[in-house]
């Protein structure tokens, strides 16, 4: 097990951030059923922990014209130092490639 002890109240917060990432901290209190500023300390040690990572934005890729998506599978043959590396390195920087 862990140390890092959630209680109630921040399992509450954490499972309304999982579906509203935007939440204000007025709403995560009343969520949570604790004070505004209790609810700030709350968040802060859940992400002083690492409990909470990050915050994301997910976008309707049919929204913005994006109908299609593809899943490639590739194969590399051992050609030269580190080929997955050298591969991986190639594809980072096209903006299609998730």
């Amino acid at each position: 097990m862990h140390d890092k002890a959630l209680d109630t109240a921040d399992l509450r917060i954490l499972a309304h951030l999982q579906s509203h990432a935007k939440a204000s901290n007025h709403e995560l209190a009343e969520v949570a059923f604790l004070s505004h500023s209790q609810c700030h300390r709350r968040v802060k040690r859940l992400e002083e922990l690492n409990i909470i990572r990050g915050y994301t934005t997910q976008i309707d890729p049919q929204a913005l014209g994006l109908e299609i998506t593809i899943f490639v599978n590739v194969s590399l043959d051992a050609h030269g130092p580190n080929p997955a590396q050298r591969f991986s390195d190639a594809i980072k920087n096209v903006p299609e490639v998730i």
